[in-house]
């Protein structure tokens, strides 16, 4: 099945998409570890440097509020403090996967991640792991699920911020200083976390991820055009109906015939298994039969022109 990028944040956690090049085809076999972890947000990640980064700021200037016996900063302090935590709470939440309800024989769940640079993810797995991470839509399972709290605590924030920004406001010109050099240096390390890539915010080790590569290596994962990178996302996936359904190739009589011929010819490769670099592991080596994919259309284009002259 075909699908494009960027339908679930545990997707691109998973496997990072934007770090291949135009025309590159990988693939990985995701399998599911029993009895591990469920996919959560990092207790040990980049969000938690900030957060203590932000409580540090807080103690910070609370001691120099009580230094400079400035009471208008302290009570500042002490409101926009209790605001956070208080929005912290309320806005608590549980990352739920969705899993199949009953048990029993599934199809596979292999599907192709296609993405706009002409570029070929192949994700062989099974149905359960392709449901949790890319069809069934993922659930929020929040801490305060009342309506009439959820009101409560957003109340009794926006009435603590009214009055923190007040008080700050009276405090002296030295505290308001250090106030705007905290709040500058937070959300500048807020947007640099923003920036860093997904899979290190999320906690997946729930999930194995298994390189499978195709015979020759790295030369045969990039290529120069997108017909080579479909012929070798065929190869990987031994099938072109998930192209038909996409509407990933142009749906010609000459485009049609290439198909044919890519997929006869893919389902006679097979593939092997080697040893990793280490040693202690086996990697699928998919082989990439003598075509070329690029002459084959040429040709087919050809005759389809001289048969419409």
């Amino acid at each position: 099945m075909l699908m494009s990028p960027g339908s679930s944040q545990e997707t691109t956690s998973v496997m990072d998409g934007d770090s291949m090049a135009a025309y590159e085809v990988q693939c990985v076999e995701i399998k599911k570890i029993p009895d591990a972890p469920p996919v959560k947000a990092k207790t040990r990640g980049p969000l938690t440097v900030v957060l203590l980064l932000g409580c540090a700021f807080s103690v910070g200037l609370l001691t120099l509020s009580i230094v400079k016996e400035d009471a208008m900063s302290v009570l500042a302090t002490l409101l926009l403090s209790i605001l956070s935590s208080i929005l912290g709470i309320g806005n608590k939440w549980t990352l739920q996967l969705v899993s199949r309800k009953f048990s029993g024989a599934a199809p596979p769940g292999d599907l192709v991640i296609r993405y706009p640079k002409g570029s070929f993810h192949v994700v062989k797995c099974s149905e359960d792991v392709a449901r949790e991470l890319y069809f069934a839509p993922e659930e929020i399972q929040y801490q305060v699920v009342n309506p009439a709290v959820y009101r409560l605590i957003s109340l009794v924030g926006t009435v603590l911020l009214m009055f923190g920004v007040i008080a700050l406001s009276n405090a002296t010109v030295a505290l308001q200083i250090a106030w705007a050099a905290a709040y500058i240096l937070l959300n500048a390390a807020y947007w640099t976390v923003a920036a860093l890539p997904q899979r290190v915010h999320w906690e997946l080790r729930s999930f194995r991820v298994e390189k499978q590569r195709l015979e020759g290596g790295e030369a045969d994962e990039k290529n120069d055009t997108f017909t080579e990178a479909l012929w070798k996302a065929i190869v990987l996936t031994k099938s072109q109906d998930w192209i038909r359904l996409g509407n990933t190739a142009p749906q010609t009589e000459a485009w049609r015939r290439w198909l044919d011929d890519a997929e006869a010819m893919a389902l006679d490769a097979g593939c092997y298994e080697v040893a990793d670099a280490y040693g202690d592991s086996k990697v699928r080596v998919w082989k990439v039969p003598d075509w070329n994919p690029r002459s084959a259309l040429t040709k087919y284009m050809r005759e389809c022109h001289e048969m419409n002259s």
